[in-house]
């Protein structure tokens, strides 16, 4: 008798399930909608709220970076030099067969790693400010701009001149080299992660190092560029770095302290006080633009400060049916909305024909993934401080590549669930719950 009213029994149950799930998807049909608001179509969105793509961009050439290298050094101020005049400034005597040698000395130079010697001669010779040098019985002699074959032809001429040497060239051995060559100190601060530091990047990962180190390092004056200031305190920056490097000049008369006291107080480098004087190298810059800088404005002089500054993480924001979250941008990459996504939820539309919510690689809201949701909205603050939100149908995007816009930093990517997605995904699992149950039983 329980077995016929059972039976008897399942008829008018399955009806009044029918009934209950038809009643759900008409409520759905009609409401879905109404409580997410819709946004402005990529295809209609203004082209000041999108992004300019980084694939254009290109990183500068490092030859650029430098100053062109010199076969000769040019004689100028604060150069030292070693002069040699037979009979003058010959230094030790030592006899050969009845003619004058030089003495030989060794100068030492330090490097980081190593102490280099090499021999030179003749006596040592700073040249002063006005690019002179002051020379036994002659006086001054000026040696600025030029070579130091031309050093020699001006020396021996300036003897000759007072008749201390014979006129031919032969009769009397003058030589003039370089001992150790005019220096430029630059202050180098740097804000990126030391090289030898390695940073992981990752979903949920973010870099909170900053190198915050500053050195003082002397450049040659052949030398004294940004290519040779960044080698020398590390390398180039890193992807913790902006990609400008800022030369802040005239700094000498202002004084370091003041300058680095700025840096300490945490002013960016355009509100450093420097009397307006300074030049922006940008690492990058688009294909379509012309080399933003000159050769001159590589050059670095004494006093000049190089700032290497510390990127601020750039974010993007996810939610709705994806795993909220925070989700850092890469510094020279773009990332679109189905990159967004993938990166969000480890899949463009997750694992479709699953029931497990809230499991790695699913949605962590709604109904069980069996008909993946396709609308997409991507919410941004817009030039003049007003917000707008852009409406992406994935499945236009996953065909066209101009329905794919770019994630900006602070955007808020949301996926949603269309009405009949909504309900082909209630109806589904609950017809799949029903049956896991009745087998159950």
């Amino acid at each position: 008798g329980m077995t016929t009213e059972l039976a008897g029994s399942t008829p008018r149950y399955r009806a009044d399930v029918v009934a209950a799930v038809v009643s759900v998807c008409a409520l759905l049909a009609c409401t879905g909608c109404s409580s997410i608001h819709r946004g402005v179509p990529v295809s209609l969105a203004d082209p000041s709220w999108l992004v300019t793509s980084k694939r254009c961009d290109r990183p500068v050439d490092l030859n650029l970076l430098r100053t062109p290298p010199q076969h000769e050094h040019i004689v100028g101020p604060d150069d030292i030099l070693g002069i040699y005049v037979e009979g003058v400034l010959s230094g030790e005597e030592i006899s050969s067969g009845g003619s004058e040698l030089p003495s030989v000395s060794y100068y030492f130079r330090e490097t980081e790693n190593v102490t280099a010697s090499w021999p030179s001669v003749g006596q040592p010779f700073r040249v002063k400010p006005d690019g002179a040098v002051t020379l036994p019985l002659v006086g001054e002699v000026s040696l600025e701009g030029l070579t130091l074959e031309e050093a020699e032809a001006e020396i021996r001429l300036a003897y000759v001149s007072e008749g201390q040497l014979r006129s031919e060239p032969k009769s009397t051995f003058v030589q003039v080299a370089l001992l150790r060559p005019r220096v430029n100190r630059i202050l180098v601060v740097r804000e990126d992660s030391s090289s030898e530091a390695t940073s992981l990047i990752g979903r949920d990962q973010y870099i909170l190092s900053k190198r915050g180190a500053a050195e003082v390092v002397e450049l040659t004056v052949e030398e004294s560029d940004v290519l040779h200031a960044l080698i020398a305190t590390g390398g180039l920056p890193g992807e913790d770095a902006k990609n400008d490097v800022w030369i802040l000049r005239d700094t000498a008369q202002q004084g370091w302290q003041q300058i680095t006291t700025q840096f300490d107080q945490g002013l960016p480098a355009e509100q450093i006080v420097c009397g307006g004087n300074y030049t922006v190298i940008p690492l990058r810059y688009p294909c379509s633009c012309e080399l933003p800088f000159r050769n001159e404005d590589v050059i670095l002089n004494e006093g000049d400060i190089v700032f290497v500054e510390k990127r601020i993480e750039s974010h993007f924001y996810t939610g709705g049916l994806l795993n909220s979250g925070r989700i850092p941008l890469p510094r020279d990459e773009d990332i679109d909305i189905l990159e967004a996504i993938a990166l969000a939820n480890d899949g463009i539309f997750g694992l479709a024909g699953q029931i497990a919510i809230g499991q790695q690689g699913q949605f962590s809201e709604g109904p069980g993934n069996l008909c993946p949701p396709t609308r997409a909205q991507v919410i941004r603050r817009v030039p003049g401080g007003e917000q707008v939100t852009i409406e992406v149908d994935l499945r236009q995007a996953a065909q066209h590549l101009g329905e794919r816009i770019l994630i900006q930093p602070d955007d808020f990517v949301l996926l949603h669930y269309r009405p009949h997605e909504l309900a082909t995904n209630v109806v589904l699992n609950f017809f799949n719950v029903n049956v896991a149950f009745t087998r159950a039983l």
